[in-house]
């Protein structure tokens, strides 16, 4: 492809930041029908980011890490240099990102609109369209899923007795982090195991009074079961957990299959909002209005820690009856 307009995006994060960048990389390929496109990334960005699009042709991997930078910064910088590219979209916001990049494309297109209670999309979104004479119009987040993933995620229920007609609900009880006894936002990231449980046993009683075929699942990574006893022990047999190894391909297609899910401020809640499945978001800590699902309105649905009663314990202040009154918008045979 050499000789080709090339073009460079940068965006270190975990799942859900790059998720979030997606809708400006879609008005990207839309804008520069010809380029080709380079990342520069994580390794979780590339393994959220890979083969998300055919144009997106190579993937760089990048940390901050001390003292890897050193050394991993400078040859960076190198190979980037012997790209030659036109411009670059640089969806950071801290100065690190800007020095890295400078010299390495003559145009450099940044986040500058800072202000409070704009979706990080939104921010990404304005940056491609003041580089473009005439932007195409926007679009939600979105991520591909694979024939093959699909056929894995339906595996993968059939092995747990769970059909495709089958109405069902996710629950993501984890996140990064969740064995550490510290860290300030824990109490924003961690809905009670004992509320995921009653809310487990509330969809399994709504179903049975209206004989739905609807399960309950949660799918975790091995290492995590060991902290969920609780969750195990509450739930009274109303949730199916799911824990195999990792296969992101598998992943994406068993949260495209299901009907809803229901999570805090999390990567696969950003996951779920790109591939189209119903969404419950719990927030607590952070505004939706910032980081919450970029997707149609009649997709989700957000529950505040902020508009219950005591909402200084974070997500703990949400009791599991309001997460279920958001899921009943979703619900076959709840009347919304």
């Amino acid at each position: 492809m050499s000789g080709k307009q090339k073009i460079l995006v940068v965006r270190q994060g975990r799942a859900g930041d790059m998720v979030m960048i997606t809708p400006a990389l879609k008005q990207i390929f839309d804008g520069y029908p010809q380029a080709e496109v380079h990342l520069v990334t994580s390794g979780e960005g590339r393994r959220v980011m890979n083969g998300y699009h055919p144009r997106l042709s190579r993937i760089f991997l990048y940390t901050r890490k001390f003292p890897k930078t050193l050394i991993a910064g400078r040859q960076l910088v190198r190979q980037l240099k012997n790209e030659h590219y036109e411009r670059v979209f640089l969806f950071e916001t801290n100065p690190h990102y800007m020095k890295l990049t400078q010299g390495v494309a003559p145009r450099i297109h940044r986040i500058t609109n800072l202000e409070p209670d704009i979706h990080y999309c939104v921010r990404c979104l304005e940056v491609v369209e003041e580089a473009l004479s005439q932007a195409p119009p926007r679009g939600w987040v979105n991520l591909p899923v694979t024939d093959a993933g699909r056929e894995k995620a339906r595996d993968l229920l059939a092995r747990n007795g769970i059909g495709e007609s089958t109405f069902l609900v996710g629950l993501h009880p984890t996140h990064s982090g969740m064995d550490r006894p510290w860290g300030g936002r824990k109490k924003h990231r961690s809905w009670p195991q004992a509320n995921f449980a009653r809310l487990a046993i509330l969809l399994n009683e709504h179903a049975r009074a209206r004989d739905l075929d609807l399960k309950v699942i949660a799918d975790i990574l091995p290492e995590e079961k060991r902290l969920l006893g609780e969750l195990v022990k509450h739930s009274g047999g109303a949730l199916t957990l799911l824990s195999e190894p990792p296969d992101f391909d598998r992943y994406k297609g068993l949260l495209a299959r299901m009907n809803l899910l229901v999570s805090p401020d999390t990567g696969p809640m950003h996951l779920a909002a790109a591939l189209g499945t119903p969404l419950v978001a719990l927030f607590s800590g952070k505004s939706p209005l910032d980081c919450g699902p970029y997707a149609p309105p009649e997709q989700y649905r957000i529950v505040q820690a902020k508009d219950m009663p005591e909402p200084d314990r974070g997500l703990a202040a949400i009791p599991p009856e309001k997460a279920f009154e958001a899921c009943l918008h979703f619900l076959p045979g709840s009347g919304e």
